[in-house]
C-alpha cells in the first residue's frame, strides 16, 4: 500500500495548495465549459463560435461578397479571447457544399474539396457572405426578441442562442467532442424534417395518437447528405433519433468496366459522406493491393473518378471483397446525440467559458 506524505504547514508568507484539493473543482469548471464550447445547442444546432460567426455577418450586412473572410475573421475574434487561430475553419466548413446540402454561408475562391481533401485557400483570399437560407432560418423577426448577453469585455452584444423554426441541430448535423461527451448527427433532410415536426406539433395537440408517430418518422425521415451514395438501411434513421442507439450504413458506387488485355476496371464514382478521395486510395495501397490491382490511378477533379485495374488472372469478386475490407468504401455512422441547451440563466456560464 503506498502511504501518501503528510501534508505540511506553509510559512506564514505562503499559501500551500495541494493539488488533489484543488482538481475537483477546477476540473469541473473546465469540463462544463467545454461541454457548452464544443457540442452544439439543440435549440440553433449550432456551437459557439458558428454562432458568433453568423451574428459577426448579419450585423456587418454581409449579404454579398463585400468583405474578404481575413476581415471577417477580425470582427469575430472580437467577440473571443483565445485567438482567431479557430474562427476560420469553423467559416469555411460552414459554406463547404459537401459536408451539407443547405449552407447558411456561401463561399467564393478554393474552400477546400472532398476530392483530394486539400485544405481551403488562406483566408486573404477567399470572401464569404451570408446565404439566403442562413438568413432566412436564423435571423427573421424573432431574433429581436431572443436573449443578448455581451462579450468578454463588456464592449459588445450578443445573441445567446438564434431562435429557429424548425430542429436546425437535425438539419445541419454537427459533430463535437468534448469531456465525457461526443456527438455524432449526420445532416437531415429539411423538407423531411419539417413535415415530422408539424405532426409532432399536431400530435401534441391531440389531433394525433402517440402511439402513430413512430410509424410517421420511420415512413417519412430521410438523410440529407449533399453526395449519392447509397445508404443501406434506412429504417435506422428514425431509429437513431427516437432512441440514440443506432448505426447508418452508406457505401459508394462502383461500375464494372472492360480494360485493356482482357482485365476488368473498378471504377468508383461516389464514397460514403465526408470520405475523401485521398483516405480512400491510402487505405486501398496497403499491404496485398499488388497482388490484386496492376494500377491504381486516380482522375478526380471536382467529381469523384478513381480506376482500380484488376490483375488478368484475379477474380473480379476477390477485388469487390478487398475493397470492401480494407476501404471505407462502405462506412457505418453512429448516432450520438449530445446537445447542449442555452436558457436564461446560463450567461454567467457563458462568461465563464469564454474565459477558460
Amino acid at each position: 500500500m503506498v502511504k501518501l506524505p503528510k501534508k505540511k504547514k506553509a510559512p506564514d508568507n505562503f499559501k500551500l495548495v495541494y493539488l488533489e484539493d484543488i482538481i475537483p473543482e477546477y476540473s469541473s469548471e473546465y469540463s462544463i465549459a467545454s461541454i457548452y464550447r464544443m457540442l452544439p445547442c439543440a435549440v440553433d444546432g449550432l456551437k459557439p463560435i458558428q454562432r458568433k460567426i453568423l451574428w459577426t455577418m448579419y450585423k456587418g450586412k454581409i449579404y454579398g461578397y463585400k468583405d474578404k473572410c481575413s476581415s471577417i475573421v477580425g470582427d469575430v475574434a472580437k467577440y473571443i479571447t483565445t485567438g482567431d487561430d479557430s474562427v476560420y475553419p469553423a467559416l469555411t466548413k460552414l459554406g463547404q457544399s459537401f459536408r451539407n446540402t443547405h449552407l447558411p454561408i456561401e463561399i467564393q475562391g478554393n474552400q477546400g474539396y472532398i476530392t483530394d481533401n486539400k485544405e481551403p485557400a488562406a483566408k486573404r483570399y477567399t470572401e464569404a457572405e451570408i446565404s439566403q437560407y442562413g438568413l432566412d432560418m436564423y435571423f427573421d423577426d424573432d431574433i429581436e426578441f431572443t436573449k443578448y448577453i455581451k462579450n468578454y469585455n463588456g464592449t459588445l452584444q450578443e445573441p445567446l442562442i438564434l431562435p429557429t423554426l424548425l430542429p436546425m441541430s437535425l438539419i445541419c448535423g454537427n459533430k463535437g467532442t468534448a469531456t465525457g461527451y461526443t456527438n455524432h448527427i449526420l445532416p437531415h433532410d429539411m423538407k423531411s424534417i419539417a413535415k415530422c415536426y408539424i405532426r409532432y406539433l399536431e400530435t401534441l395537440s391531440g389531433k394525433h395518437s402517440i402511439k402513430t408517430f413512430d410509424k410517421f418518422l420511420e415512413k417519412n425521415i430521410k438523410l440529407g447528405i449533399p453526395n449519392k451514395s447509397k445508404i443501406m438501411n434506412e429504417e435506422a434513421i428514425a431509429k437513431g433519433l427516437l432512441t440514440n442507439s443506432a448505426k447508418v450504413y452508406m457505401e459508394g458506387i462502383m461500375e464494372i468496366e472492360e480494360a485493356s488485355y482482357g482485365r476488368k476496371l473498378i471504377r468508383i464514382t461516389e464514397l460514403p459522406y465526408e470520405v475523401s478521395v485521398v483516405q480512400f486510395i491510402d487505405s486501398i495501397k496497403g499491404k496485398g493491393a499488388a497482388d490484386i490491382f496492376s494500377s491504381i490511378a486516380d482522375y478526380s477533379d471536382s467529381i469523384i473518378d478513381i480506376h482500380l485495374v484488376v490483375k488478368k488472372d484475379v477474380k473480379i469478386e476477390t477485388a469487390i471483397e478487398y475493397i470492401y475490407l480494407k476501404s471505407p468504401f462502405r462506412k457505418a455512422y453512429n448516432y450520438t446525440m449530445h446537445f447542449t441547451l442555452m436558457g436564461t440563466d446560463d450567461e454567467k456560464l457563458v462568461r465563464r467559458m469564454n474565459i477558460i
